[in-house]
C-alpha cells in the first residue's frame, strides 16, 4: 500500500541542503511515504519543515560512507524503498513515478535512471540503455527496489572491506547472482547538482569491477557468449 513507501537519504557534506530537500519532499504529488535520514555529517539536522510523525533521523557517530544507505534501509519497516542522494533536486512526482514503476516492473527488479551496461571488461566501458531495458548496474541516486535483500542478506549490512566504498556495485552483484533480480532503466525524475563534493571520486571502481568479475558476477554480455 502507498502508506508503506520508505524514502532513504544519507547526509554527509551537504547538511545545508536538507531544508530544500525536505521542501521538495513536502510538495510531492503523493504523501503516503516516510522519510529516513542517516546523518553522516556530525551536524544537528533541522527537520522541522517536515511532518514529525513521518521522518526519522539516525545520527551516526562516525562517517560510515555511502554504505550507510543499506544500513538505513534495514531499519525501515515499509516496502518498497526509494533511495536518492543529497546532491539531487527532485521533481514533484519523484516518489509517485518511482512507485508506479515498481508496480509496473515488479518486486524482483532494481529500478533507476543512472545505469551502466558493460560491453567490455572495464567499469568505464559501458553503453547506454533505453527506458525499460535490462542493464548491469543501477546507481542508488534515484532508485527503487524491494526490501527483501536488506532483510535477508547479512552481507548487505556488513559489506566486505574491499567493496565498502563501492556499495552499489556490490549490491548489484548480490542482487543478480544471489537473488536473481533484474536491473532496469527508468526515466530520471531528478537532476544532479555539481559541487565537487562527491565521495565516489575517491573510489577505485575499476579495481572493484574486476574483483567482482573474478567472484563470478555475470553480465548481460556473458549471455551472448554462452
Amino acid at each position: 500500500m502507498l502508506k508503506d513507501i520508505e524514502v532513504c537519504l544519507v547526509i554527509y557534506q551537504r547538511p545545508q541542503r536538507l531544508t530544500e530537500i525536505l521542501e521538495q519532499l513536502r510538495v510531492q504529488t503523493i504523501q503516503s511515504f516516510r522519510v529516513n535520514i542517516w546523518n553522516n555529517s556530525r551536524e544537528k539536522l533541522d527537520v522541522s519543515g517536515f511532518p514529525e510523525d513521518r521522518i526519522k533521523v539516525i545520527d551516526s557517530k562516525e562517517n560510515v560512507g555511502s554504505q550507510a544507505r543499506w544500513r538505513l534501509a534495514k531499519q525501515t519497516t515499509g516496502n518498497p524503498i526509494i533511495f536518492f542522494d543529497d546532491d539531487e533536486e527532485l521533481e514533484s512526482d519523484f516518489v509517485e513515478y518511482h512507485y508506479n514503476q515498481y508496480l509496473k516492473f515488479g518486486s524482483e527488479c532494481m529500478l533507476g535512471w543512472y545505469t551502466r551496461t558493460f560491453n567490455r571488461e572495464s567499469y568505464w566501458k559501458s553503453i547506454g540503455a533505453n527506458y525499460g531495458q535490462e542493464v548491469d548496474y543501477v546507481g542508488p541516486g534515484g532508485m527503487i527496489m524491494d526490501r527483501e535483500i536488506f532483510d535477508k542478506e547479512p552481507l548487505s549490512q556488513n559489506i566486505p572491506k574491499p567493496f565498502k566504498e563501492t556499495e552499489s556495485l556490490y549490491l548489484g552483484y548480490l542482487a543478480r547472482m544471489k537473488y536473481g533480480m533484474k536491473m532496469i532503466k527508468i526515466e530520471p525524475k531528478c537532476k544532479i547538482l555539481v559541487d565537487g563534493k562527491n565521495q565516489w571520486k575517491n573510489t577505485d571502481k575499476e579495481r572493484i569491477f574486476k574483483e567482482l568479475r573474478k567472484k563470478g558476477w555475470r553480465l548481460l554480455r556473458d549471455r551472448e557468449h554462452a
